[in-house]
Parts: structure tokens; C-alpha cells; sequence
């Protein structure tokens, strides 16, 4: 879900505008583009490990991270392309009102889904450092129905209140995702959906994170050397993925706070919320996700570091055969 209640804020003043949106909608272009193609083939990669090796894909650990990678690919390689084609040209794709009905539905579904996920994620490896017993008897109820009912809500959620949105919807393809739907307009709709979508998914995030940084944290001296080794790396796991979603969204939490605590709110932060810029420094997050999955699941890692380990066995026998001969 993307918010922008500002939309028409920035045209009304450009004259007096603070920052240079070409110049940042630039920088977003170039950035998102170089890391595009290395995201996209690392992600082939990482796929291929997941059908190869069993462990991957069946350890609970491992599921929600990998749910949140398989949304962030189709991110990376189904909406980003729209993306990069606004931020290239200025104008939207295909200018017609059932595209941006679907784009609007589309980032909206994924950005929500990721968010979500990332919160379950967060509550689900609490209880697994310190409540795994719960959990492994409650594997359907707690690990497998959530995931599974956290990402169709979102989906559903993101379509239908586009599709059904309670406000005749007025499109401008000179703007990111035509500008948004109309019912983020809307005080009591927009509200609702800003704390549903970003605010809860993103305090829960922050909070067991939190949370569970201080348990571990405190429980140093009272566990076992090894066993507080394991719990370390689950937590830096957890941070890897979930702190790289939630540093994407910051920015513009903190814009749009700053606007909705102040009156009259600051002219920059007015511009930031509405250029749509702070948005896409979230997407530096979506591509970068198969490059943190190395390091969230060991599976990978392993792989990755035993695929080098080889290439450079390879290429010193080479070296001592040429030598030698």
C-alpha cells in the first residue's frame, strides 16, 4: 500500500518548490536500474538452491522469509518495470483508467503483503527462541494459517478497496501510480487505511524486534554458550530481513508524521510526502532482498560461500598445472 493524501500539493507550488523532483526521480532511475539485473539473477539463484536442497525449503525457519522473497521477485520483475518507465518518461506506462486501476491494486497488494509477512515474521521467531515448544505444537494454527491468511488479506484487502473505492477516482499519468486512489482522500478511509496497512504491521515490526533484542540480550550469562550463539544468529536474521522493509518505509513515516503533527506542517515535508520520492526509496529495499537472504538463511550462505570456495580451487589448480608444465 503507498500513501500520498498530497498529490496536488506539489503542482500547486512549484514555484516555491524546496526540492528537485527530476533530479531525485533521476537518482531513484539510475539506482533502482543498476541493482535491477544483479537483484534479478541472484533471485534465479536463490530460487534454484530452494528446489535443489530440502532443508531450504523445509525448515520452518526459512518459510516466511521465503514467502517474502517470492513477493519481493514478483515486485522486482512484474511492477518495478512501471516504475522505471514513470521515472524514465514521466508518464505512466499505458494511460488508460483500468491500467492504473490494476497498478494501483497491484502495488498496493504486494507492498501490504510484504508488511505483513515481515510482522508475522517478527511474533513467529519470538516464539520460536523462546517459546518453541508452543509453537511446534501449534505449527497449522501459528505458523502455517497466518502466512497463509496475513497474504490473501492483503490482497484482497489492497483490490477491494480499489476497485470499490467510494469516490469517483480522477487519474493523472504524470504522476507515480496515477497518483494513488482517491479513497486514501477520504479522512475516516484513509485513516483506517494507513493504521491497517503501515502503522500496525510496522509497531509490531519495531516492537518484537525490540523486544526480543533486550531478551536475548539479557539472557547472555543465563543460557548455555552455544545455545545463546543460536538464538543470536535467528535474531540477526529476523533484523536482516524485517529492519531492511522497515528503513525503506521510515522516510516517509516520518515525512507524513511530521505533516500530521504540525499546522501548519513544513513546506519540504509537504513536497517529500507528495513528490512520491520517499516512496521509492522503499523499492531499494524489494531489490535488495535476495542479496539480504544470503545472510538470513544459512542454507544459502553455505552454498554461495562453497560455490566460491570452488571457483578459487579451481582456479589455483589451473594456476599450479600451468605452472607446472
Amino acid at each position: 500500500m503507498d500513501i500520498n493524501s498530497n498529490v496536488t500539493i506539489l503542482n500547486g507550488s512549484a514555484s516555491t518548490s524546496h526540492i528537485d523532483v527530476k533530479l531525485g526521480q533521476y537518482i531513484c532511475l539510475i539506482l533502482l536500474s543498476t541493482l535491477l539485473i544483479p537483484s534479478i539473477l541472484f533471485a534465479l539463484y536463490i530460487f534454484y538452491l530452494i528446489f535443489q536442497l530440502y532443508n531450504l525449503r523445509s525448515r520452518l525457519t526459512n518459510h516466511i522469509i521465503i514467502g517474502i522473497f517470492i513477493i519481493s521477485f514478483i515486485q522486482t520483475t512484474c511492477e518495478m518495470p512501471f516504475l522505471l518507465k514513470y521515472l524514465s518518461s514521466g508518464r505512466v506506462s499505458f494511460e488508460s483508467y483500468g491500467f492504473c486501476k490494476f497498478w494501483i491494486s497491484f502495488n498496493y497488494s504486494l507492498n501490504t503483503a510484504i508488511l505483513f509477512l515481515n510482522s508475522h515474521l517478527s511474533i513467529e521467531r519470538y516464539l520460536l527462541i523462546f517459546h518453541q515448544r508452543f509453537l511446534n505444537r501449534h505449527k497449522i494454527s501459528v505458523h502455517y494459517v497466518p502466512m497463509i491468511v496475513l497474504t490473501l488479506t492483503a490482497v484482497v484487502y489492497s483490490c477491494a478497496a480499489v476497485i470499490f473505492a467510494p469516490c469517483e477516482e480522477v487519474f493523472d499519468y504524470t504522476i507515480q501510480i496515477c497518483g494513488g486512489s482517491c479513497y486514501q482522500l477520504l479522512p475516516a478511509n484513509g485513516t483506517f487505511d494507513l493504521i491497517f496497512t503501515v502503522i500496525i504491521p510496522l509497531s509490531i515490526i519495531v516492537g518484537f524486534n525490540a523486544i526480543l533484542m533486550i531478551r536475548v540480550i539479557k539472557q547472555k550469562r543465563r543460557m548455555l554458550l552455544n545455545v545463546w550463539k543460536k538464538n543470536l544468529k535467528m535474531l540477526i536474521q529476523l533484523l536482516s530481513v524485517s529492519m531492511l522493509h522497515v528503513a525503506g518505509w521510515m522516510p516517509f513515516i516520518i515525512a507524513f508524521s511530521i505533516v500530521m503533527t504540525n499546522n501548519p506542517p513544513p513546506e519540504i515535508a509537504l513536497e517529500l510526502q507528495s513528490s512520491w520520492i520517499l516512496i521509492n526509496v522503499m523499492y531499494i529495499g524489494v531489490v535488495a532482498n535476495p542479496f539480504v537472504c544470503m545472510f538470513a538463511v544459512p542454507e544459502i550462505k553455505e552454498n554461495i560461500i562453497l560455490f566460491i570456495d570452488r571457483k578459487k580451487r579451481r582456479k589455483q589448480r589451473q594456476i599450479n598445472t600451468i605452472t607446472n608444465n
